[in-house]
């Protein structure tokens, strides 16, 4: 863990951590996720399979961010304290009002189970914490789990059978939430 987080800027479902610099979401940066109004998780695909230690180097290099990745055994890492916002989207009004997590794929790739259950994890956790509906979000605007092209058309992160699978996302966070 790295001591320039506060306790509570780490998440519990996380397995490893890899601290962005200030430039991208991480410690000391510019903007934070705004407590009330949180609306969601947005799923990602890294498209690559990339080490999610390697994750850190690759988006610092490339002036973006998350605040999870999950690898295809199911492992979570952080890379961003709960309190800041990330550059998934678009570093501000999306940004701040969700939380994203990147999943190591492939354009064109399925989530693993691991991944999906993951992922509901995240899901669920949000929930808990800030209110947010066990659903998936049927526009920008909406509360939920949704997904980057969501937000901006030009991306087609993380697929379509990815965005196929996010009812199995969801209805992982209902039964680990015991709904």
């Amino acid at each position: 863990m790295s001591s320039k987080w506060n306790d509570n800027d780490y998440h519990p479902y996380a397995d490893e951590y890899y601290p962005l610099s200030k430039h991208y979401g991480g410690p000391g940066a510019a903007g934070l996720m705004k407590k009330t109004g949180i609306k969601g998780l947005i799923v990602h695909i890294t498209d690559g399979n990339s080490l999610l230690s390697s994750l850190r180097t690759t988006w610092e290099n490339r002036a973006a961010s998350a605040h999870f990745a999950v690898d295809k055994g199911g492992t979570i890492a952080q890379y961003i304290p709960l309190s800041q916002r990330s550059w998934a989207v678009d570093g501000w009004k999306v940004d701040n009002l969700w939380y994203s997590v990147e999943n190591v794929a492939v354009h064109g790739e399925t989530l693993t189970d691991m991944q999906i259950r993951m992922n509901g994890y995240l899901l669920a956790w949000l929930n808990g914490e800030y209110g947010v509906p066990l659903k998936l979000a049927a526009t920008p605007d909406d509360s939920g789990l949704s997904y980057h092209a969501m937000f901006t058309k030009s991306k087609p992160c993380p697929g379509k059978p990815v965005i196929a699978q996010l009812q199995d996302i969801v209805d992982a966070a209902v039964g680990l939430s015991g709904g």
